[in-house]
């Protein structure tokens, strides 16, 4: 398996899988802020892993943004038949050497409470709770 880059979400080999992910945290109620409004932007940059056959089987899109020292990843996602195989770590790997190049501070994550297998890859990263945030319904 390999990791490419592509520098924006708007223009890359991995867009139906970016689609896909998205659809599944929507389908399954993972998404962090309980919408359907997908947060990868056409800016996002694209790290996506590729099987020795050819297939992306993996996408994890992230931003520099507001804070100038920290990315944040807005996708992640391996494809069912590919998980449990290295696929989103040799992903996280590679971000992770991208952010030190840069000089980046850290990387968040934003998981809802319910995406349990999300909680546990980014523990196994060693990742940790930075924030809370509670919404009150009105």
């Amino acid at each position: 398996m390999r990791v490419e880059y592509s520098q924006s979400a708007a223009n890359t080999d991995a867009f139906a899988l970016i689609a896909e992910g998205w659809n599944d945290l929507v389908q399954e109620g993972h998404t962090p802020d309980q919408d359907a409004i997908s947060p990868v932007g056409p800016g996002d940059e694209v790290l996506y892993a590729i099987s020795k056959d050819g297939d992306i089987v993996g996408v994890l899109t992230f931003k520099v943004g507001e804070r100038p020292r920290v990315a944040r990843i807005t996708l992640a996602y391996v494809e069912p038949s590919s998980r449990r195989r290295g696929v989103f770590k040799d992903l996280a790997s590679e971000l992770r050497r991208l952010c030190k190049e840069r000089g980046l501070a850290r990387i968040d994550c934003f998981i809802s409470p319910q995406n349990d297998l999300a909680q546990y890859a980014a523990k196994e990263l060693g990742g940790y709770p930075q924030a809370v945030v509670v919404s009150v319904p009105v």
